[in-house]
């Protein structure tokens, strides 16, 4: 993290992998952020909600810079 990078993909799927099986059951929702940050994370996310028939939605803001750093200050 000091360095700037990103935790290897193992480690983080693993991480979320505990998470995930703490709060799965049908009246549980996730909002994930930040996460899945690689094709690989996206690919055993999908995996691991497909196998215990969970639904993904996904949602994409389209915001310009511009607009993001006046929100932010």
């Amino acid at each position: 993290m000091n360095s700037g990078k990103l935790i290897n993909d193992q480690v983080t799927m693993s991480l979320f992998n505990a998470y995930f099986f703490t709060v799965i059951d049908d009246k549980k929702y996730m909002v994930l952020d930040g996460y899945p940050r690689t094709l690989v994370q996206l690919d055993a996310l999908m995996a691991l909600c497909r196998d215990n028939h969970r639904e993904v939605l996904g949602i994409f803001f389209d915001l310009p810079e511009e607009e993001s750093i006046k929100r932010i200050v």
